[in-house]
């Protein structure tokens, strides 16, 4: 019964995360009008920014703020040097653009990290109420 539980948990918080994505997507489409297909390379990098300072900091809810500060300035950083300039070209440049920088942004992901796989303990598994730091390894 427990691993019917844990399945359906899974399901949950994978549900949860596609439509986060989705979204995100659907709302940088309607406001924006730009159609962005890095939008999924920008949330794996926050999942690597996120492990990263995990890694470095030692704590996870710092890391959780550090995150997607970082992603944002990245962010911003796309949106002043590329995409505002094609604000008034049509919808294939801004589509390659942005296909470009999501195979660009994957191919940094790929160079830079490694393909070990690291497990992380949750902060919030302690016995007490303590929140206490996490180790990435």
């Amino acid at each position: 019964m427990s691993l019917l539980a844990g399945q359906i948990l899974n399901g949950i918080a994978t549900g949860m995360l596609y439509a986060l994505m989705g979204l995100g997507l659907s709302l940088i489409t309607g406001i924006l009008n730009i159609p962005n297909f890095a939008h999924g390379a920008l949330f794996a990098v926050g999942a690597y920014l996120l492990v990263t300072a995990v890694n470095v900091l030692g704590n996870f809810w710092i890391g959780l703020v550090v995150a997607p500060v970082g992603v944002a300035l990245l962010g911003l950083a796309i949106e002043y040097a590329g995409i505002r300039r094609l604000y008034a070209a049509g919808h294939d440049y801004q589509l390659l653009f942005t296909f470009g920088l999501s195979l660009i942004l994957a191919g940094g992901r790929s160079a830079s990290a490694t393909s070990r796989l690291r497990s992380c303990a949750a902060a919030w598994t302690s016995a007490s109420p303590s929140i206490r730091s996490t180790a990435c390894s």
